[in-house]
This record gives structure tokens, sequence and C-alpha cells, in this order.
């Protein structure tokens, strides 16, 4: 059992609560709470938000529609590839939904979201995950409203994508969706000490989005008989002007928060 409650773990959370709102959610494999830290706490999804897209996709798409051409929507900066590349225009939802998760591709996002309907997505996501909230474009940058998730849904939705699917039309979907979590390419968070290679057996996964203030990171972490997954969403505290000077820059303090709580959930997984 991973023990977030040591000295240790509360002397860490203490270092950081004066500057950043934290919520942590740690459950087993199944699914079942090892640890919460204000895990209801509701924040700005960022890119997180992109597993519940994933989630719905899974479980409403038949394994045929995963072919299904689409055009693209406005491209848009940010996350991803697809922005670049200007040579092509379609690509099938079994593609954008891996670049949407691999590297939080937020052209692939839109289009995916335009394909499904968001008030759809969003009324799917609002009876399995109660904090979930999709309500803008990623990078809408008129759109008034936010995006919001808390760490205990964000949780979930990761035990979800490995919750083996009843319906056998579903697995390619579900499979598509772990593979892309195991190939993330944003890794600075959670699993920043991580070297997978350098430790047999250990298998990760994970998803992170970010904002300016905000740094939140999904994992899962799988190593010989222990699994376990782990939400920590930060967001950065408003100061006032000298003190914003002063503070790191963007999301950065919440980076370091994550990468000194996944390094110390590593020592336990590995012990």
């Amino acid at each position: 059992m991973i023990n977030l409650q040591k000295k240790s773990w509360q002397q860490l959370l203490s270092n950081h609560e004066e500057d950043l709102t934290i919520g942590i959610s740690l459950l087993d494999e199944k699914g079942e709470t090892l640890f919460n830290y204000h895990a209801k706490e509701i924040f700005p999804a960022a890119s997180t938000i992109k597993l519940g897209i994933a989630l719905y996709i899974a479980e409403n798409e038949s394994q045929q529609g995963l072919s299904k051409i689409l055009q693209l929507s406005k491209r848009v900066p940010g996350a991803g590839v697809l922005y670049l590349l200007n040579q092509k225009t379609a690509w099938t939802i079994s593609e954008l939904l891996q670049l949407m998760v691999m590297v939080s591709d937020n052209t692939a996002a839109n289009t995916l979201m335009d394909h499904y309907g968001m008030e759809t997505i969003q009324s799917w996501l609002k009876r399995k995950y109660p904090s979930a909230n999709l309500q803008r474009y990623f990078m809408d940058l008129n759109a008034t409203n936010q995006n919001h998730l808390s760490a205990q849904d964000a949780a979930q939705m990761m035990v979800d994508i490995f919750k083996e699917p009843t319906d056998f039309s579903k697995k390619k979907s579900y499979a598509l969706i772990r593979t892309a979590l195991a190939h993330q390419q944003f890794c600075e968070g959670l699993l920043a000490s991580i070297t997978e290679k350098d430790i047999p057996h250990l298998k990760t996964f994970s998803k992170n989005g970010t904002l300016n203030g905000i740094y939140h990171d999904v994992c899962r972490i799988a190593y010989q008989k222990k699994t376990i997954t782990l939400a920590v969403f930060t967001q950065q505290k408003e100061k006032d002007n000298a003190q914003q000077e002063q503070a790191l820059s963007h999301c950065q303090l919440g980076q370091n928060f994550l990468q000194q709580v996944g390094s110390m959930v590593m020592e336990e997984v590995l012990s």
C-alpha cells in the first residue's frame, strides 16, 4: 500500500499550500481509494478532460466507426502536430483519438468534439463523472467558459480506461487509448524521474494538462504486483504584483510539486 499520510508527505503538502491549490486522488487497481486530499476540488481541466472525450468515443463508437474519415476542423496552435501538417486535411477517428491522447493534439480534440457534439459528450460525461464540465473548444481564445474536472474524477477516468470492456466491439478503442497513454509525449510531471527501460516490469501511462498557473497530471503505474492510479491537480494561487514577480513563472510551481510527488510515489512503488 502507498502511504501518503506519512510525515514526509504531510510536510511536502504544507510546504506548497501557501502557493498552490492542490487536489490529490490515489486509487488502487480496483479503483478503491488509498488517499484523497481535496480530491473533489474542481479545477480548470486543461487537457486532462481529453481523457473523458477518449472514454466517450471508446464507449459509443463502433469498431468499424473508428475507420471513418473526418475532415479537420479549424487548425489551432498549442499542443499537437496537426496545425503544422497542412498537406493532409482528412484523418480517421482512430488516428485523431491517438493524437489527442499521445501528443494532446488540440486540433484533433476539436475535430472529434465537432463530430460527436460537445453537448452530447458533456451529457455522457456528467452522468459518470460529476465534476466533468466540457464547455469550450481547445485554444478558443474568445470563449468565456472553462472546462472543469476534479482529481478524483480524473483518476477514475484512468481506472475506467483499464477496465476490461464487456462488449467485445469496444476492445479496440480501449486498446488504442491505452497504447497512446503508454507512449505519452509529455512526461515532465509525476513521471519525470522515471525511465521505464531501466526498470524491468515497470509500466507507466499518463496524461497531463497545463494552462497558465495550472499543472495537472494523471498516471497509472504498474510494477510487479502493484498497480496504482494517481491524479494530482495544482493551481497557482493569485498574489499581489510584487509577490507574483518573485514567484516561479507560468506553471513551474505546480510542475515542481508534481515531480516531487512522483518521485516519492515511485520510491514506495519500487520498494
